[in-house]
Parts: C-alpha cells; sequence; structure tokens
C-alpha cells in the first residue's frame, strides 16, 4: 500500500495524468477482547440449567452476528466461571 487512501471508486483526473496507483484489496479485521457481557439469572433453579444457558448463548451469538453482520468465527466463545 502506497498512499494509505481507501477507494471505493477510482479518482477522476483533471490536471496532469499522476503516477500510476497499485491498487490492492484489504481484509480488515479486529481481534479485541476488551468487552463483556455478564448474566446472571435471577431464579436460581434456570442457573443450574445447562440447556437454557446454551438456548441463551447460541440465540445471544446469532443475534449480534445479524445485527453486526459478523462471520460466526469473528465472536469469542463465551465461558461460564
Amino acid at each position: 500500500m502506497e498512499s494509505g487512501e481507501v477507494l471505493t471508486t477510482p479518482p477522476v483526473v483533471a490536471g496532469p495524468t499522476p503516477r500510476p496507483r497499485r491498487l490492492e484489496r484489504l481484509q480488515l479485521s479486529v481481534q479485541s477482547t476488551q468487552n463483556i457481557l455478564l448474566i446472571q439469572l435471577l431464579q436460581p433453579e434456570l442457573r443450574a440449567d445447562n440447556g437454557i444457558e446454551a438456548t441463551f448463548q447460541y440465540a445471544l451469538q446469532r443475534g449480534m452476528e445479524q445485527l453486526f453482520q459478523l462471520e460466526e468465527s469473528e465472536l469469542g466463545r463465551g465461558t461460564r466461571w
């Protein structure tokens, strides 16, 4: 990458012909684990049910993938402490 410019369409040139640009494809991604969501169910009998935990985790992950247009591999996996 020579200039650091991100182009969506080729620029329109009105003056002298500039030096040719080398266009490259970039795939941007972010790898960070700074954000966390902690959820604790109020009813103790629900906290002990692994099926409810798995269902909620799956639904939350799929919802975030759709809302933020993410691939399945872009979200970290949660763990229960």
